[in-house]
């Protein structure tokens, strides 16, 4: 499965580039190509300042329209055509330099909403050399367990049980808006990063039958995810 991936420094531009169709691909049934964007250093890939901005408002654009045919137009380029986007960002960065990229407008807007945001902490122990015994048997155990992820294809549902599980706590436990303004994007979309929580939790299961139903014991699981990390 080619997943599109790109890691370098990009623009919003570039992105519509890479996954503009050809005028002859254009038709019903033709989807845009995958895009994989693998940022080690976020500040380097999107810079900051306007041209952070600009990237960011393309991805959040694009990342809305989905089913829907983008079409973008430029002086050089002509006419972008895009179907079904399927876009990817994986981000590594420091807090100091993440704020350097993403400003309070970029979430009272909603950007960070739409993102898992993973925090990692020191563990406190200095480790002098890391101990790297152990690598002969896990490059074969990851090599499965990737070659398992890019086999997954196909529209994720839920079951019926998650569902009413799901609404209960959508539309009774959590319907008082936050204190905070700049939590309410968050709050908006909390089912959708639930969701995300719940299909990433359906899938560590393996492709067995009816993997791609969530079931109970996912959305329970991503909803204390969710409360714990973004408990407003």
């Amino acid at each position: 499965m080619d997943l599109g991936l790109y890691s370098g420094r990009l623009t919003g531009a570039v992105v519509y580039d890479l996954i503009t169709l050809k005028e002859k691909e254009r038709d019903e049934w033709t989807v845009s190509p995958p895009l994989w964007i693998l940022s080690d250093e976020l500040s380097e890939s999107i810079r900051t300042g306007e041209l952070a901005k600009e990237f960011i408002k393309t991805m959040t654009a694009l990342w809305e329209k989905h089913g829907i045919v983008r079409r973008e137009m430029t002086r050089i380029h002509g006419e972008h055509v895009i179907i079904n986007p399927s876009l990817n960002w994986l981000g590594g960065s420091t807090v100091t330099w993440l704020k350097e990229v993403v400003d309070f407008s970029d979430i009272e807007s909603g950007f960070f909403g739409r993102t898992i945001v993973i925090h990692g902490r020191r563990s406190g122990v200095p480790i002098y050399a890391p101990d790297t015994s152990l690598y002969p048997i896990l490059l074969p155990y990851i090599k499965q367990k990737l070659e398992v992820i890019w086999g997954y294809e196909g529209e994720m549902m839920i079951s019926d049980e998650a569902a009413a599980y799901e609404k209960h706590w959508y539309e009774v436990e959590t319907k008082m808006e936050p204190g905070k303004s700049f939590l309410f994007p968050t709050w908006k979309r909390r089912l959708d990063i639930v969701h995300k929580f719940a299909m990433l939790l359906q899938c560590s299961k393996g492709r067995v039958e009816g993997w791609n139903v969530i079931e109970l014991s996912a959305s329970k699981q991503a909803v204390v995810l969710y409360d714990d990390l973004l408990k407003h």
